[in-house]
């Protein structure tokens, strides 16, 4: 279903460019039927563009709710670059230190190499519940969406 509701919202971007069609798809959940938002309150992320690097603050002071049997968590941020006529040009992936499931991840912040000649991002947020600093690998632990997108 995911493709099919990333179709849904570029068919009403308001034009057929690159970053129209990618600035469409902020609040996408990759799956719907485990989605993101289903864990609570879920952080901030403030990202700023200094030289060929992405600033990037992640903040939260809530802590996530689990149904699972999970010890702790983390937040993965996965960043997609484009260029002007909406080629790939590279992705990065950060992701925060573990956290216990009672414990508020705070603020982190990470510095993203920007690939040469990239005008555009698509930011992903994942959460994950995990146990031993492993994640667990099931649906039902884990939400990801689409957070952000922009162009510099």
């Amino acid at each position: 279903m995911f493709w099919q509701k990333m179709l849904s919202r570029m068919h009403a971007a308001p034009a057929i460019t690159p970053a129209a069609l990618l600035g469409c798809l902020p609040g996408l959940e990759l799956n719907g039927r485990y989605p993101l938002q289903r864990f609570g309150s879920l952080p901030q992320i403030i990202n700023t563009k200094q030289n060929s690097c992405m600033n990037v603050q992640l903040k939260n002071d809530s802590i996530p709710h689990f149904n699972s049997k999970a010890f702790m968590y983390r937040y993965d941020v996965i960043v997609l670059f484009f260029n002007v006529k909406g080629k790939a040009t590279g992705n990065v992936i950060v992701n925060t230190k573990w956290f216990a499931i009672n414990e508020a991840a705070g603020t982190t912040l990470f510095n993203v190499s920007v690939p040469k000649s990239s005008k555009l991002y698509v930011m992903c947020l994942r959460l994950h519940a995990g146990r031993k600093d492993e994640p667990v690998n099931e649906l039902s632990s884990q939400g990801m969406g689409v957070w952000k997108a922009g162009s510099w």
